[in-house]
């Protein structure tokens, strides 16, 4: 079986099965920062894609000067929070736990950002298994594919993220999280909607994968959509 990691390059966990995987993620300590991974800076071209792509635009034009935010859950050295400010303007928070990296982006934001774009951006010395997401309007990751998988199953239901918020993952082409449903309408709880997959450059985390979060509310009418998350 391909490892839901490394595709099968080989790597730490490719011995694991699915459920040794879930058992060591439920076991992780709540009350001590954990690091799930190391930091890898993410390509340029990942970079590009998600500042072109048409749905975080017209997202960032509808909130960039309301209380709604970007964030990247584990950000690094913040080179993706720097880029999205200066390309779109939107106030955006990079997560990380790691004090070097977090130093690293602040550091960097002070050089590379206008007055007026560096005070719309923030880093957060936390670990994202706890960050609130309800102010959001958009989650990027790029973390290994079993750890994207376990945010979109165990810590964005649970991190107040809002109905329509658009969640990036950048990864692997053919990778798909268990969450995703073509109609959202039909699952109880929440799930991710495909919006669109971008596949730039030629590395093996070449492609960007773009979702719409969805609650699942059972039964009723409800605006949903970009279109009426926008218009709160």
């Amino acid at each position: 079986k391909e490892c839901i990691a490394c595709g099968g390059l080989g790597c730490g966990i490719c011995k694991l099965s699915d459920s040794e995987l879930s058992r060591q993620f439920s076991n992780l300590p709540a009350d001590q920062r954990v690091y799930l991974c190391s930091f890898f800076p993410v390509a340029d071209e990942i970079v590009q894609a998600l500042c072109d792509c048409p749905h975080l635009r017209a997202a960032a034009a509808r909130k960039g000067v309301g209380s709604s935010r970007f964030f990247d859950l584990g950000c690094g050295d913040g080179r993706v929070v720097i880029e999205v400010v200066q390309q779109l303007g939107c106030q955006c928070v990079g997560v990380e736990m790691d004090d070097q990296l977090v130093d690293s982006a602040e550091r960097a934001a002070d050089q590379s950002l206008q007055k007026d774009q560096r005070s719309l951006v923030s880093f957060a010395r936390e670990d994202f298994r706890h960050t609130s997401l309800d102010d959001a309007f958009a989650v990027f990751l790029f973390l290994p594919a079993h750890v994207s998988e376990f945010v979109i199953r165990e810590v964005l239901p649970d991190s107040s993220l809002r109905e329509g918020a658009l969640v990036y993952v950048c990864t692997r082409q053919p990778w798909r999280p268990s969450l995703e449903a073509d109609d959202a309408n039909s699952v109880a709880g929440p799930s991710c909607r495909r919006f669109a997959t971008y596949v730039v450059g030629t590395s093996i985390f070449n492609t960007l994968h773009c979702f719409e979060w969805k609650l699942g509310r059972p039964g009723g009418s409800r605006r949903g959509g970009l279109l009426g998350w926008l218009a709160r």
